[in-house]
């Protein structure tokens, strides 16, 4: 059940359905889905319950920092994808004060990628 609850079709490309993914797997995470989802009941049956992992949404678009701020979520801006980050990370700060989410702070990463100079790996 669980494996069919994660499965994508790919034999076509699918729509762009990554908001409802994400409600959905929020959902999971919060115990919020309602009784009457296909897959509600595995929301009971996570591993490692009663505790769950602290969802950060990773993100290199406008788009995606609009996501984090509105859900609450920390961002973490994948910098080695669009080095346009500054302007994305004021974006998610500032949509995430317009939401006033009550008790909550926009927290944000960095993703970047890099190497060491002068050592092997």
């Amino acid at each position: 059940m669980t494996a069919f609850a994660l499965q994508r079709d790919r034999r076509q490309a699918s729509p762009d359905d990554f908001p409802q993914q994400l409600a959905e797997l929020m959902g999971y995470l919060h115990d919020r889905l309602p009784a009457d989802f296909p897959f509600a009941r595995l929301a009971r049956t996570l591993p490692g319950a009663p505790e769950r992992p602290e969802p950060w949404l990773l993100g290199s678009s406008p788009q995606s920092a609009l996501w984090a701020a509105e859900l609450a979520l920390p961002y973490a801006f994948a910098d080695f994808i669009n080095p346009e980050g500054a302007e994305i990370a004021a974006l998610y700060r500032a949509r995430f004060a317009e939401h006033e989410h009550v008790g909550e702070r926009p927290r944000s990463a960095v993703a970047v990628w890099g190497r060491v100079c002068g050592q092997r790996r």
